[in-house]
């Protein structure tokens, strides 16, 4: 595996002496080496049947958040035509209101 390491610095202020930004770097760099070293254990841990548990897991999750997502977008349909069906029921509603009190 090969592994690389990409450091930048940029300092805007000329009033920071040398030593000091040395430093810096040190303890940037060694916070940096901890992380990456942290991380490529965890990775590396993994063997090719955990790989395929987690695989398999997030297909069936996959699949049931398309069932989730079909399901909802029918309930938002139904929902829709509910509100205008009751919509109209109003509008009817004050109509026959209006002729019961000609009536």
């Amino acid at each position: 595996m090969e592994r690389r390491a990409y450091i930048s610095w940029e300092y805007n202020d000329d009033s920071i002496s040398n030593s000091s930004q040395d430093e810096g770097e040190e303890a940037s760099l060694c916070l940096m080496v901890g992380y990456e070293s942290s991380w490529l254990s965890q990775v590396n841990s993994l063997d090719k049947n955990d790989y395929n548990q987690l695989f398999n897991d997030f297909e069936e999750l996959y699949n049931e958040t398309n069932k989730i997502s079909t399901l909802n977008n029918q309930l938002k349909g139904l929902n829709n035509w509910l509100e205008n069906r009751v919509s109209q029921l109003e509008t009817e509603i004050v109509d026959l209101k209006s002729d019961f009190k000609r009536l």
